[in-house]
């Protein structure tokens, strides 16, 4: 997987998708798009080959599926008490299912995208779906996400992503220096 960061964007080519990740107007956005057009479903798979995007994809999602974002922070009473409420309220059920990052946002052209994150093994992956079609699309080969940090109500659920999105901006794609992990899953992969 070659990763491009361009200012404060990012992208991720594996093969005939890309995702890019960036912000702008205090919103991330998640961007698929895919050479070979296919505008339902596109799927991209993350491996121990780059261990820090791997890591920053793994964290993001034990983060949403244990609810530990607020770990840090004393909120009016324990930060035990603080994540399970959010945990056991609806929202976190839509967001985690048990075994899914699931995420649904509107696009700009008003079509209903979907971003779900899973972990297999040594494997993360991402799939993108667009749900329903709203207006034409000027890209159909595009599945667009937009995380609205500004609305409260998805704050506590937009900020694993944010959070992530701040890590990855410590990533410099010209220098990589090989991690352990990496190399373990280089060589298990030969033999």
């Amino acid at each position: 997987m070659e990763v491009i960061k361009e200012n404060d964007s990012y992208e991720f080519e594996d093969g005939e998708l890309t995702l890019q990740i960036y912000m702008e107007d205090d919103s991330l956005y998640w961007k698929a798009s895919s050479k070979d057009n296919n505008p339902i479903y596109q799927t991209i798979t993350l491996t121990k080959e780059n261990y820090f995007i791997y890591k920053l994809f793994s964290d993001l999602y034990d983060d949403i599926a244990t609810y530990s974002v607020f770990d840090d922070l004393a909120v009016n009473g324990s930060v035990k008490d603080v994540n399970d409420y959010f945990r056991k309220i609806k929202r976190h059920k839509e967001v985690f299912d048990g075994s899914h990052v699931i995420w649904k946002a509107l696009d700009e052209n008003d079509n209903i995208n979907a971003v779900r994150i899973s972990k297999e093994d040594d494997k993360i992956l991402i799939e993108f779906a667009k749900l329903v079609s709203g207006k034409d699309d000027i890209d159909p080969s595009d599945i667009s996400l937009r995380f609205n940090t500004k609305d409260k109500s998805d704050k506590p659920y937009t900020t694993p992503f944010v959070t992530m999105f701040k890590k990855l901006a410590t990533y410099n794609p010209e220098y990589h220096q090989t991690h352990i992990e990496e190399y373990l899953y280089k060589l298990a992969k030969k033999y």
